[in-house]
Order: structure tokens, then C-alpha cells, then sequence
């Protein structure tokens, strides 16, 4: 059957949805100025960055928690927050107990990296859900809530731990840390929220306009206040941990501009790939495999059908190592994994029906042959036998005047031809049966329209629109007007 249909078309999947948070720090909450912050930015930046509004809250009415339909991932969550939310309220209560320093600090480190693991397995459940094109909205934010939480903790514990009439307390690094830090935690969101693009166009659009957000956060007012304080009052603890949220913010914008690189160089290489396999899927879906010029296009095409294969067996090569890249991508966990997964998928579709369409040519190459080979014989076996007639009606021509001897000669040359007219019966009974496994070509021709019914047989698997045709299937040929597309 030389149905050979094109299954293109990217294969879409959910985009990972924008999580809008609020941001906490559990007994710790530090305040976070509402709107845009200092870069400059509002809610039109061209990257596809939305900025968002902080509000303060208890981690209680942040948690985990929706009207999702419930499956395994989702229980896990659930369980996760659950954990992680016990034991940073361990590590708060430490903090609070009265303890000597140096248990303070061991009891409350034990807790938080309890609960560093516990976020590391809830950070990989977003990540699953994203994959499986489910939301994740609702574990994104208590992903976000705890790592608030920690932070906040973090700044209890290492920052301003200090002796006050036998008891344990903290002293507040200022408004402006606070400040400093929310600002740092909003222009991290708008990173983490913005979306990739899935065309190499739209991804070159958001370089550039990443490029300039990643401009604009170069200085902050909220960041150099903070500093300039915290200088003069010679908190280095705050200090430290304000500069490393500093360089947090810088590796993470710098981390999207190698990943927007990356996601634009391999979509990029597999697009190319999808049109070579297209092309080579489009110049068989319309070549002619009709009875015209058969003895010409057989040995022309079995020498191309050669070159093909050749072809096929160095771009194998060249994939795998395409495959190799995706999969470095994939197991790093590349934000736009889904987008590249996606493409990957149309180019094993595209490339596992080109290698369907080659065991089609194949056997048209098998049977056309035999077509042309039939049809040789056959002519020449006619033309054989009118020769073998014209001989006999020229050679055994008598009359009642023909003399006997000659009668009696020409009796004994007739036994002799005999010979060769039972031989060149073998030959037509032996065309005969050869006939019946010879495929016929003519129906393909759309011009040549047929008055029986002309049974069809597929030559390799084809699904398309949910249609599933296997390798053997027969049906009545209805139209043959598309070349590329029978209706059976």
C-alpha cells in the first residue's frame, strides 16, 4: 500500500505554570516591599517576567494543599510538607529553648538539614508533576515558604546568636537587610518563574531580553543600603550571608542565559535533523512506482535506494550523539526539559517512519522488478510464438496435388516441431502461474480507472488520527486520485 502518510507536528506539552508566592520566614518573617522592586522592571518586562507582590504570612496558611485530583505524587507531597514543616518547627523551638550555645547550634543544624533532604524530594516532586504535565503550583510554593523558612533560621542561628542575662536571643540586622534580602528573593522569582520558549526565534528574543534584565540587577539601591549599613555596624554574619544571597542572584541569572543558550543550540540541531528526515520522507511519499518506464526507474532507484540506506546508516550516528546531548540535558535537569523532550519525540516519530517507508521501498523494488521481469518474459514468449506460427504456416502448406513423398517429409518435420510447440506451452502455462503472485502496477496510475475491485495490502505499520493500520492488512482500493494518500 503506498499510503505514506506524515505524522509531523510538534508534540506539545503543558508549559510549567507561573507560581505566585507568599513569602515567609516561620517566626522569622522579615518584610518584603510590595511592587517592583529597584531594577526598574514592572509587570511589562518583554522576557515574559511578571513581577509579583510579596505579602507576609504564617507558614500555616501557605501549605501544601488544593482541590487537585489525588494521585501518588501529590500523596508524597503532602507528606513531605508535612515533614520538612515539623522539623523547621523543631529547629525554631531549639532556638527558643535556652540552650547552651554550642547545643543550640548542633540541635538546630541536625533539624535543618533534616529538613534540606526532606525539600530536596519535594523540589523533585514539582519537578515530576511539571514532567507529567500535572500542576505543581501548590508544591512550588511550599517549596518556596520553606526555603524562606530555613533562610530565616539560617540568620537566627549564624547571624546575630548572642548572650543576654543568661539567656538566648537575637538581634535584628535592620530594615534594610530585610529590604535588601526581599528584593534579592523577587528578581530570583522572576528568574525562576519566566518561561522558554520553543522555537529558536522566540528563545533568541528572550536573550536578548534577559540580557538586559541581567543588566539592570547588576546594582541595587535596596542591596548597597544594606551593605553600607551593616558595614558601619560591623555585623559580618549578616554581611556574609547578604552577599552570598548577592552571588545566589547573579549565579542564578547567569544560570539562564547558558540554559537559553543551550535550549536554543539543541532545538536548533534537532529542527535541522526533522527536515532532513522530512525531505527524505517527501521524495518517496512522491515517487511514481507505476508501470510507465518501469525498466528505467527500477535500476535507477535500486541504486538510489542504496545510497539512501548508506545515507541512513552515518545519520544514525550523528543522532546517538544527538540523543547523547539531550540526555546530558535532560539528566541536569534543564528547566525547558519538557520543550526538548517534545522535540526529540517528533524526530524518533519522523526518523522510525522513515525507516518504515525503506522497508516499503524495498519491497516495491522486489516486486516491480519481478513486474518488469514477467513482462519481459512474456513478450518474448509472444513474440516467440508468433514467430513459431508465421514458420508452421509457411513451412506445412500442401494441397491435393502435393506429392506424396513431400506429404510424408512434411509429416516427419511436424513431429519435430511438436517438440518445440509443447516447450513453448511449458513456457506460457509456466507465465501463467507466475502471473498470479505478480502485483499489479496499473492501478496505481490515478488516470487508470479499474471496473473490479482492487485489493490493497499494507507493507509496514501506520497510525495516524488514532487509526491503527498493521503490516499484512488488506482493504478495497476507493481512490487513488493522491498519490501519497489511498482510500481503502
Amino acid at each position: 500500500m503506498s499510503s505514506f502518510g506524515s505524522q509531523r507536528g510538534l508534540n506539545t506539552l503543558p508549559r510549567r505554570s507561573t507560581s505566585r508566592s507568599d513569602v515567609t520566614g516561620g517566626n522569622y518573617a522579615y518584610a518584603r516591599s510590595d511592587g517592583q522592586g529597584g531594577n526598574g522592571y514592572g509587570g511589562d518586562y518583554a522576557g515574559g517576567y511578571n513581577t509579583y507582590s510579596f505579602s507576609k504570612t504564617s507558614l500555616g496558611g501557605g501549605g501544601y494543599g488544593g482541590s487537585y485530583q489525588v494521585n501518588p505524587i501529590h500523596q508524597k507531597a503532602s507528606l513531605l510538607h508535612a515533614q520538612c514543616q515539623d522539623y523547621l518547627s523543631r529547629a525554631e523551638l531549639v532556638l527558643q529553648s535556652g540552650m547552651e550555645g554550642g547545643r543550640v547550634t548542633a540541635e538546630a543544624e541536625k533539624y535543618m538539614a533534616m529538613a534540606k533532604e526532606v525539600l530536596k524530594d519535594l523540589k523533585g516532586c514539582a519537578l515530576d508533576l511539571r514532567q507529567m504535565g500535572q500542576p505543581n503550583d501548590s508544591v512550588i510554593r511550599s517549596v518556596e515558604q520553606f526555603q524562606d523558612q530555613l533562610r530565616g533560621i539560617h540568620f537566627a542561628l549564624n547571624g546575630t546568636v548572642s548572650r543576654k542575662k543568661g539567656s538566648l536571643s537575637w538581634e535584628d540586622p535592620g530594615r534594610s537587610f530585610h529590604e535588601a534580602i526581599a528584593w534579592i528573593g523577587q528578581q530570583k522569582r522572576l528568574v525562576e518563574t519566566s518561561s522558554w520558549g520553543d522555537t529558536s526565534d522566540v528563545i533568541d528574543q528572550q536573550i536578548i531580553n534577559h540580557n538586559k534584565f541581567h543588566s539592570t540587577i547588576q546594582r541595587s539601591p535596596e542591596v548597597d543600603k544594606a551593605r553600607d549599613e551593616l558595614i558601619q555596624k560591623g555585623d559580618k554574619a549578616a554581611l556574609n550571608a547578604l552577599e552570598q544571597e548577592w552571588d545566589s542572584l547573579q549565579k542564578l541569572s547567569f544560570d539562564r542565559t547558558n540554559q537559553l543558550r543551550d535550549l536554543q543550540k539543541i532545538i536548533q540541531e534537532i529542527s535541522q535533523e526533522i527536515m532532513w528526515v522530512n525531505e527524505r520522507e517527501e521524495e518517496e511519499l512522491m515517487f511514481d512506482w507505476g508501470d510507465k518506464n518501469i525498466d528505467v526507474y527500477v535500476p535507477n532507484k535500486q541504486e538510489s535506494y542504496s545510497k539512501l540506506m548508506s545515507d541512513l546508516e552515518e545519520k544514525e550516528k550523528y543522532l546517538n550523539k544527538l540523543k547523547h546531548k539531550v540526555d546530558g540535558l535532560l539528566k541536569n535537569a534543564h528547566p525547558a526539559s519538557d520543550k526538548i523532550e517534545a522535540y526529540m519525540d517528533t524526530l524518533q516519530t519522523q526518523w522510525s517512519w522513515l525507516l518504515q517507508i525503506t522497508k516499503c521501498i524495498q519491497v516495491h523494488l522486489k516486486e516491480n522488478s519481478a513486474y518488469s521481469q514477467f513482462f519481459k518474459e512474456a513478450n518474448e514468449t509472444y513474440s516467440n510464438l508468433q514467430k513459431e506460427h508465421e514458420n508452421v504456416r509457411k513451412k506445412f502448406t500442401c494441397d491435393k496435388n502435393t506429392p506424396l513423398d513431400t506429404l510424408q517429409e512434411m509429416i516427419q518435420n511436424l513431429e519435430k516441431e511438436k517438440e518445440r510447440i509443447m516447450e513453448n506451452k511449458r513456457q506460457v502455462q509456466h507465465l501463467v502461474n507466475k502471473s498470479k503472485a505478480i502485483v499489479r502496477l496499473r492501478p496505481r496510475n490515478p488516470e487508470e480507472k479499474s471496473n473490479s475491485p482492487v485489493i490493497v495490502q499494507a507493507l509496514c505499520d501506520y497510525m495516524q488520527d488514532q487509526k491503527v493500520i498493521f503490516k499484512g492488512n488488506e482493504g478495497i482500493l476507493k481512490d487513488n486520485t493522491e498519490r501519497s494518500k489511498w482510500h481503502s
